[in-house]
């Protein structure tokens, strides 16, 4: 089976920005609505259909919000499953990521835990094979699923044509997104017809994100595009609880193999 697609449907689901990003909106704090939502997508694997299917749950509080995505990739007779997981903190109009969980359950190999420490600038990567790295961070800096936050609270205050430079924090590695904002446009998902906002990452040195919000309900993606392969949202699930008043929540640790 090719692991790349799993890895990259999962790892994206899915910064430093070269404009002032502070301003993600004119409120006291960005508009993050909980919600919680299943999406699924196809892709053809050495001729043989390979299905992707997916849950994205947003939980918050006034003072923190945690993004999880757990996905689990079909291929004939084989499956794996993932979860992803960031946690980011409101700090008036802007979202600063706390730390961000990747967990495979086939591989604990592959297990990601990123910690942004805020106050001595760094953040710190250890992987589920033990290698550990440490990378000088300034806010913004997001990890790949509190980038999916970021983008979706930005939304609100951006206009067509606007193009911002992000970096994000991938397994310990600095990768460059050219984000653009793109015309408001009406795209049939899961069988409706919507209108959408499209919000396309170029990623440097190929391939990228895509996502389709949807404006009448809280800018919630609709579509998460990652290189040649969509994943709509196919049902809404019932609103997760509300975070506790007092709750940090927290991702996962990396398991060891």
């Amino acid at each position: 089976m090719n692991i790349r697609w799993p890895m990259l449907v999962c790892a994206r689901l899915v910064v430093t920005a070269s404009m002032p990003f502070a301003a993600l909106n004119a409120t006291a704090e960005p508009r993050l609505d909980a919600f919680s939502a299943a999406f699924e997508g196809r892709k053809a694997i050495a001729l043989i259909d390979a299905r992707a299917e997916a849950v994205a749950t947003l939980r918050r509080s006034s003072s923190y919000a945690i993004y999880t995505l757990k996905a689990t990739i079909r291929w004939t007779v084989i499956s794996r499953s993932f979860e992803l997981c960031s946690v980011v903190r409101f700090d008036g109009d802007r979202l600063v990521p706390i730390a961000y969980g990747y967990v495979d359950q086939g591989d604990p190999r592959r297990d990601v835990r990123t910690d942004f420490d805020w106050s001595s600038g760094k953040a710190v990567t250890q992987l589920g094979n033990g290698e550990v790295s440490k990378i000088e961070i300034a806010w913004p800096a997001w990890d790949p699923v509190s980038f999916q936050l970021g983008v979706m609270a930005a939304a609100r205050s951006r206009r067509a044509g606007e193009i911002e430079t992000h970096t994000v924090i991938e397994r310990g590695v600095r990768k460059t997104y050219r984000v653009v904002y793109e015309d408001p446009a009406t795209a049939v998902v899961a069988g409706s017809s919507r209108p959408v906002v499209a919000i396309r990452g170029e990623k440097e040195g190929g391939g990228g994100i895509r996502l389709l919000l949807d404006p009448t309900h809280h800018y919630r993606p609709v579509r998460i595009g990652i290189d040649d392969v969509d994943l709509d949202r196919v049902a809404d699930r019932a609103t997760p609880a509300a975070l506790a008043a007092d709750e940090v929540p927290s991702c996962p640790p990396p398991r060891r193999p």
